[in-house]
């Protein structure tokens, strides 16, 4: 038997390393059928079309194992690899109103610029009295007529400290503007508490809001669990079903009904809008610039009694070489006459049209024009005006929802878990550790600092600097007084 060569080895190491891998494509494939089948369940509940086994291939990202809860169906709707949120175009596949919110100028802006403002001055936690009447030092407020209630601050002084000390762990401010922002588009927004092994908070994880799915008890008409089909494999509860409780997960509503705790979308009543104006902007108008610099016409080709398929091949010739433009020539050996044909779109009123479609997405918002740099003369009476009913409207009220919100779902579990144990407890004077069954005493509200007028509009202008001239205003002048009339002197002779 002849001994084998190293090249021989090397064949069959090929070959049953082959064997092994074509194995594994086998039991790959199979298991991906079974969760292609699973997600194209979600895809249908969600609202979209399934999608073949073919798809779902082409979108595996190479050399990765698919697997739930590792990122496979973000990977599956986006395209593979490292595609992100941010710089993923395949709009087709996105949730419908975070589509919009990427492409479209108007959406974007406003919704931005109200999450803006609405934390732009950021917030104080400030502890107050649950009961205040509790808490009277029987003294009256000589202004006020009113009780004068114990400070709850000075007791509960570390209890502050704690949660300031928290809100800065999770840099509240950004949570809080992502939140404005999620709930302005989904109607939701949700974020992930990631705990460590001792139940303290070490940081919360942006989830997205189309992909949760909150499952209600019956009994109570409180969450008993959430569903989440995201892309977010670096959550610690992340098992087959996709199951996170609710004490881990904090979210906010834009204007929930019903108690189902997913809330409204702001760009959902504009959609068909957006619609229209995506039409003006990708096809008419631009279908519009090229009839200006490029005639429509019909070419009139003689071909000489050619056979129908020869005329053909003759006139496609001719169409194909016809790329005349000024200072250039071209040749041809049949009788070939132009005739114009006069289109002329008008195109005052397809940008009539697109400023009244702008109009209908910039008021659904309630943001200022002079805000979205949409108005070409601003006067400043009117900024006025229109800055007070944006600070005392929409923002007013998403300040007041989020920040209840996050004083149920986020301050309120921190106060009763801190006052749980005995140390904390008795830094602020009580007997002892708070029980389970419990309510602290306190509580903790979020107050938002208040955004001045001039931060909008900026300052009033005064002086040489305001760019208006100067009035002079003339010096009082005083009538003469009368002269006395002297002594022995007769008053009506001297007039």
């Amino acid at each position: 038997m002849a001994k084998k060569t190293d090249a021989d080895k090397a064949v069959a190491a090929t070959s049953k390393d082959a064997s092994e891998f074509a194995k594994g494509l086998e039991a790959e494939k199979s298991y991906d059928d079974s969760v292609a089948a699973d997600f194209n369940a979600i895809r249908r509940t969600a609202g979209y079309a399934p999608i073949d086994d073919k798809q779902f291939r082409r979108a595996r990202a190479p050399g990765t194992t698919v697997s739930r809860g590792t990122g496979w169906q973000f990977r599956l709707q986006y395209g593979g690899g490292d595609v992100t949120f941010a710089r993923s175009i395949a709009y087709d596949a996105m949730d419908k109103w975070f589509r919009e919110f990427k492409r479209d100028s108007i959406v974007r802006q406003s919704i931005q610029i109200k999450a803006e403002w609405g934390t732009k001055e950021g917030a104080e936690t400030v502890v107050k009295w649950v009961n205040p009447s509790a808490h009277k030092t029987g003294a009256i407020d000589p202004q006020t007529k009113k009780p004068v209630y114990a400070d709850p601050g000075a007791k509960y002084g570390p209890l502050k400290d704690y949660i300031d000390g928290m809100n800065r762990k999770v840099n509240i401010d950004a949570v809080m503007r992502q939140a404005i922002i999620f709930t302005q588009i989904s109607g939701l927004a949700s974020f992930f508490i990631l705990k460590d092994d001792n139940g303290v908070v070490l940081k919360l994880i942006e989830l997205e809001p189309w992909a949760m799915w909150p499952r209600m008890n019956r009994d109570t008409g409180e969450i008993d669990h959430w569903l989440y089909y995201g892309i977010r494999a670096d959550i610690s509860i992340n098992n087959d079903k996709n199951i996170l409780p609710p004490e881990n997960v904090l979210h906010f509503t834009h204007n929930e009904i019903l108690n189902e705790h997913v809330g409204l979308s702001e760009i959902e009543p504009i959609g068909w809008p957006l619609q229209a104006r995506r039409f003006l902007l990708q096809e008419a108008i631009q279908e519009v610039a090229k009839s200006l610099w490029a005639p429509a016409g019909i070419l009139r080709i003689d071909t000489e009694r050619q056979s129908s398929a020869a005329a053909t091949v003759t006139i496609q010739s001719i169409l194909d070489n016809a790329t005349l433009a000024p200072g250039k020539f071209i040749g041809v050996n049949r009788k070939v006459e132009f005739q114009k044909v006069d289109i002329s779109p008008d195109l005052e009123k397809l940008i009539a049209a697109k400023e009244n479609l702008d109009n209908e997405l910039i008021g659904n918002f309630q943001v200022p024009r002079f805000l979205l740099n949409r108005e070409h003369n601003v006067n400043r009476a009117t900024a006025e005006i229109q800055a007070l009913m944006f600070i005392n409207g929409p923002i007013t009220d998403i300040q007041t929802q989020h920040g209840r919100q996050l004083e149920l779902r986020w301050y309120a579990p921190l106060v009763k878990a801190w006052l749980m144990v005995e140390e904390n407890a008795k830094s602020v004077g009580l007997p002892a550790a708070l029980a389970e069954d419990q309510e602290p005493e306190v509580y903790i509200e979020h107050a938002w600092n208040p955004i001045a007028l001039e931060m909008i509009i900026g300052p009033p202008p005064t002086g040489p600097q305001s760019g208006m001239p100067e009035v002079q205003q003339p010096e009082p002048t005083t009538a003469p007084s009368p002269t006395a009339p002297t002594e022995g002197t007769n008053p009506a002779a001297a007039t």
